[in-house]
């Protein structure tokens, strides 16, 4: 089952005092899935881990990615314009409990557009911008996974 992993997903998996780090964790190393991360998504978790001082956690993420537990999917020239497209819909439309610059961002919109492409609606993700988002694909919302899983 294809799965696309958000930044705060991977983060949460990651980092061993995180407060859901064991319900993240079990998600991504769930042996049917295959999870699916962009490069924009790669580039914010690495420099994420990096500028929290974890570099040998960072460099281990690399590893993780060039050895195939995640699968670097890359934006097609439609995902990008259909990124821009929801960038441009959801500039003034996204209701937050927390301030957050700007509205959607570019690796969110991203991963919704590679999401429609690979005909999935589940991702996995602390995010809870995409529960405001509707999926590109037939589906009539996202699943987040752990929260919506089962």
């Amino acid at each position: 089952m294809i799965v696309v992993a958000d930044t705060g997903g991977i983060i949460e998996a990651i980092d061993d005092t995180a407060p859901r780090h064991d319900a993240f964790r079990a998600v991504l190393e769930r042996p049917d899935l295959d999870v699916r991360i962009t490069p924009l998504v790669m580039t914010e978790v690495h420099y994420l881990l990096s500028a929290a001082g974890a570099q040998d956690v960072a460099a281990a993420f690399l590893e993780d990615v060039t050895a195939g537990f995640y699968r670097v999917e890359s934006p097609a020239v439609a995902d990008l314009s259909n990124a821009a497209s929801l960038i441009a819909r959801y500039r003034t439309a996204m209701a937050r409990r927390r301030p957050k610059p700007g509205g959607l961002d570019l690796a969110d919109a991203v991963n919704v557009a590679v999401a429609a492409r690979l005909e999935t609606n589940i991702i996995i993700a602390t995010d809870q911008d995409y529960r405001q988002l509707s999926p590109l694909s037939h589906h009539k919302y996202f699943l987040l996974w752990p929260d919506d899983l089962d």
